[in-house]
């Protein structure tokens, strides 16, 4: 034990050197024990999926902060590691191989400050932020061993309550060998520890009472899990239950080890949870114990999606994935001693749709009354939008509801930070609450398929109800980023009403006289009755009503309205909002709910998608094949149905089969399309039905790119080094066209390819990075081509390079540039006495002139773009012609759809703002319409 001062009297450590920053966040163990069952359950789909979000309005965040950034000066690793918990007055974040202190307000107390303050030399990783409630003490770890072979675990207890203030008591305890991904807990006797070992013990406990006044006698025992089977492919990580309530785990109960065991490993029959249990004797440690583990069954899931490192959650734009973690338990698993029982929230990722596919969460609230645990409820969290749910962290409060942070992305959403939850009285496996953002992701993550390791939410010890979380997303420059958040599920205010869901009528086929039935749950305190209710249809007159039964706090009810509604107009689509008007309401943002009720008619046919041509290289006469949707209740045949590509003649053929009512089908025009010029074609393509009650779903339209591509090459045999210098080749690009790929291989000899920082710049002066410090000290650049959408990344590939590798920046920063000019390969060398020779190198240029985009929509007078600076623009329309919502969609210069949103009309004119801060610099066409006419502009981003 060795005493530390306060950080507030402390001088900062110098941050570290960029030699030190460029760690890259080393891959964790891998356990080499692929699914071997290949029969094991579930067979497709997950049984437990919660197919939608929850329908109670969730609040927003009460604190939502950047309590950490990668360009923070103590920030040395690529992969975060992001940690916090929240005591009476203050919030400490940590991270790879930094940590802060705010105030709960958001204020920063301790700047950004090395690991290495509190452990002098010693700036390792993998941190854990801990508040342990009962002695009032924040506690600070990381492990040691990782650059310098020390192995073991670092503990820093506060020696008060103020961390800003107060000294440290800081502590070593030695391990036999490295123990990474180590996860810690507080409990009554002890301070269990968890780690991804390959050999020797992997559950620790460490002599809190000792450590928490000084004593430097402070003891660890550590033990194996008897009986356990580890998981394929990933991070060992079994996690200790932790004390988050008020109360602490009665006087003798064992401190508890949770584990997930999938029937896919080998050795699992199937699938389950294991608990051990600690007795502890710090008296005589040689008596401590674990026991042989308890099984508890549950519904099949299937927690392996790829091998750690491979990436499962992909991004917008690039086929770079990044890791969601799956095998493990997520951090943490938080207990509560309720008194008449103990409760644990567990959680894992799952594949939801059984074919190595989409993450989802599966979580569970176990329960022990005394007879052991047993699972109280479980769910699998994965609501039907195409979004990768991962890195959960849950926890619940005083009343029994639960809060859970975790990540979203996918193809469209690039990594973001979200919350849910529910009420201790909601049905059982289900999150209730409506997913609230908490911060929305800006870019792509761009490194070796790495994203944080786990996240942390923790429950604020001043009020027992309010959940604090941390976890990474990332900006808009690809850099990582920590939010910490706020939020909170139980009741904010005594008197709080709302109406959460309309649920009758649904779609269909609708009368006159359709009976409105509705969902009202009391987000407040106080049991309510006799409360008024309305509802509204497209915006008419307002049906108010009374309904006179009670409802306790945190509860729902139904209530029909005894007026019904006139919803007869066949083929309509009804907008109903129903609320409550309560007098009393102290917080009137979720009184309301909306839903979209449509007639659906007997004759509705319409595109619902074009599938090809898509854009590519070389096109031709090329087939034009689309899905066609019945959105009606009869079968319907022999219908015309038509494409037209810029201004030419439509094409019209006749749809023979039978199209059953809501079913969908592929249909291949016998006529081919022309896409021979290298250029944007507006292709748009029609179903024209008798009869049909809604138009607005029969035309779809797309943007198809036909690219063609150029090499162009140099013989250089330029000298690079031996000593510190840069060198620059250029070649001259004759073509023009925008660009939509870039390929660039090089021929280079040299004695040690780690001296090497290489990198790509086009002839406006776009900068890609192709490699830097790579190869160790292998020879050689031999025929290297660096791609996008190469499956090797140049970090992982080995010298001489003789292969395509994906680059470290990303080549698609060409995209939408014009390619003529002058290109430039910049060779920086390192000082270290070896030199070499740039050879040759060569660039592959695909691209496409802009003529033909949108040439029957260019520019419309009427619709006016305001720019105010920073890629942020204003768009407007005024409204008189036009009724109903339009689509704002938002077109990069080589066809790829970037973004679309609804928006209505306010203020006799259709309004929305513009943010296009996040996107690649070039050219852009913004359209605003529906399916019968498009408004267009073209916008430059910088």
């Amino acid at each position: 034990m060795v005493v530390r001062p306060a950080l507030s009297s402390q001088i900062p450590l110098p941050p570290p050197t960029e030699t030190q920053k460029k760690r890259k966040g080393e891959a964790n163990k891998r356990w080499i024990n692929y699914p071997t069952n290949f029969n094991a359950l579930p067979k497709g789909k997950d049984a437990l999926i919660q197919t939608k979000q929850g329908s109670i309005q969730a609040r927003e965040t009460s604190v939502n902060f950047e309590s950490a950034r990668e360009e923070d000066p103590y920030s040395a690793w690529s992969v975060p590691d992001p940690t916090g918990a929240v005591g009476p007055n203050h919030y400490i974040i940590a991270y790879n191989t930094g940590f802060a202190i705010y105030d709960k307000s958001g204020n920063i107390l301790v700047p950004h400050a090395s690991l290495a303050t509190l452990w002098p030399g010693e700036e390792e990783g993998d941190p854990v932020v801990l508040y342990d409630r009962y002695i009032d003490r924040f506690v600070i770890t990381q492990f040691t061993g990782f650059t310098s072979g020390n192995n073991g675990f670092l503990f820093a207890v506060c020696q008060g309550s103020d961390p800003v203030n107060d000294g440290w008591y800081t502590y070593r305890f030695n391990t036999e060998y490295f123990p990474d991904y180590p996860k810690y807990s507080v409990w009554r006797d002890a301070y269990y520890i968890t780690a991804n070992k390959s050999f020797g013990n992997v559950v620790y406990a460490v002599e809190r009472d000792k450590m928490s006044v000084g004593d430097d006698t402070a003891q660890i025992v550590g033990f194996n899990l008897p009986g356990v089977v580890e998981n394929s492919d990933t991070i060992f990580a079994p996690l200790p239950m932790n004390s988050a309530g008020p109360n602490l785990p009665d006087e003798g109960t064992p401190g508890y080890i949770v584990y997930l065991q999938d029937d896919a490993w080998a050795g699992i029959d199937t699938d389950h949870l294991k608990i051990w249990e600690v007795n502890l004797d710090w008296d005589n440690t040689g008596n401590s114990t674990i026991s042989p583990p308890t099984e508890i069954p549950t519904t099949p899931f299937d927690s392996f999606v790829a091998s750690f490192g491979a990436g499962e959650v992909p991004q917008p734009g690039t086929g770079q994935k990044i890791d969601g973690i799956t095998g493990v338990v997520s951090f943490m698993c938080n207990y509560w001693n309720y008194g008449s029982y103990n409760a644990s929230t567990v959680n894992f990722n799952v594949d939801v749709n059984g074919d190595n596919g989409i993450l989802g969460i599966r979580w569970f609230e176990l329960r022990n009354s005394g007879a052991g645990w047993n699972i109280h409820q479980e769910g699998t969290y994965a609501p039907d939008d195409g979004l990768y749910r991962f890195l959960g962290s849950m926890c619940m409060d005083i009343n029994g509801n639960i809060g859970m942070g975790f990540n979203v992305g996918s193809e469209t959403v690039y990594p973001s930070i979200r919350y849910t939850g529910r009420y201790a009285n909601d049905p059982l496996g289900e999150m209730t609450i409506a997913e609230e953002n908490i911060v929305s992701g800006e870019g792509v993550r761009d490194f070796l398929n790495r994203f944080g390791d786990y996240a942390q939410l923790t429950i604020d010890p001043t009020d027992n109800k309010t959940f604090w979380h941390a976890a990474e997303y990332v900006k808009a420059n690809g850099k990582w980023s920590i939010r910490t958040a706020a939020f909170r599920i139980a009741p904010n205010f005594q008197n709080d009403m709302g109406v959460t869901s309309i649920d009758a009528p649904e779609s269909g086929t609708l009368t006159d006289h359709e009976n409105i039935t509705v969902t009202v749950f009391n987000y407040g305190e106080t049991e309510q009755s006799n409360v008024d209710v309305f509802y509204q249809i497209d915006g008419g007159e307002m049906i108010t009503e009374t309904f006179t039964g009670s409802v306790a706090s945190a509860s729902s009810a139904q209530y029909t309205f005894s007026t019904p509604a006139d919803m007869s107009v066949e083929g309509h689509d009804y907008t109903v909002v129903a609320g409550t008007l309560l007098n009393t309401d102290e917080d009137n943002t979720n009184n309301t709910f909306t839903k979209t009720i449509t007639f659906i008619g007997g004759n509705d046919v319409g595109v619902s998608e074009i599938t090809a041509p898509v854009s590519g290289n070389s096109m031709g006469s090329e087939n034009i094949v689309v899905k066609v949707t019945n959105y009606g209740l009869n079968d319907q045949s022999n219908f015309d149905i038509s494409y037209q590509i810029q201004n030419n003649t439509p094409v019209v053929e006749t749809f023979t089969d039978v199209l059953a009512g809501g079913e969908t089908a592929t249909y291949t025009f016998t006529t081919p399309g022309d896409f021979s010029n290298p250029q944007g074609y507006n292709l748009k393509v029609k179903t024209s039905l008798n009869n049909d009650i809604n138009t607005e779903n029969d035309a779809l339209s797309t943007v198809v790119f036909n690219a063609v591509c150029h090499s162009k090459g140099i013989n250089t045999n330029m000298s690079i080094g031996p000593d510190i210098q840069t060198r620059t080749s250029q070649l001259n690009f004759p073509f023009e066209y925008i660009i939509s790929d870039v390929d660039v291989s090089i021929n280079i000899d040299h004695n040690r390819d780690s001296d090497l920082d290489i990198y790509l710049i086009s002839p406006d002066g776009t900068r890609v990075e192709l490699t830097t410090d790579n190869g160790g000290t292998g020879h050689n650049y031999t025929d290297t081509v660096f791609d996008d959408q190469a499956e090797i990344a140049i970090t992982s590939g080995t010298a001489p390079f003789t292969n395509t590798y994906k680059p470290e920046g990303n080549l698609s920063d060409f995209n939408g540039k014009n390619c003529q000019g002058v290109w430039k390969l910049e060779i920086n060398d390192d000082e270290d006495g070896q030199g070499g020779t740039l050879h040759s190198w060569n660039i592959n240029v695909c691209g496409y002139t802009s003529a033909g985009i949108y040439e029957n929509e260019i520019d419309a007078g009427d619709l006016v773009l305001e720019n105010y600076g920073n890629n942020h623009f204003i768009l407007r329309l005024p409204g008189e012609a036009y009724e109903g919502l339009l689509q704002v969609e938002v077109f990069n210069i080589y066809g790829q759809k970037v973004l679309s949103k609804p928006v209505g009309k306010i203020d006799n004119a259709y309004t929305f703002p513009l943010n296009m801060e996040s996107k690649a610099s070039g050219v852009y066409i913004i359209r605003l319409g529906n399916t019968v006419f498009g408004k267009t502009k073209r916008i430059i981003v910088k």
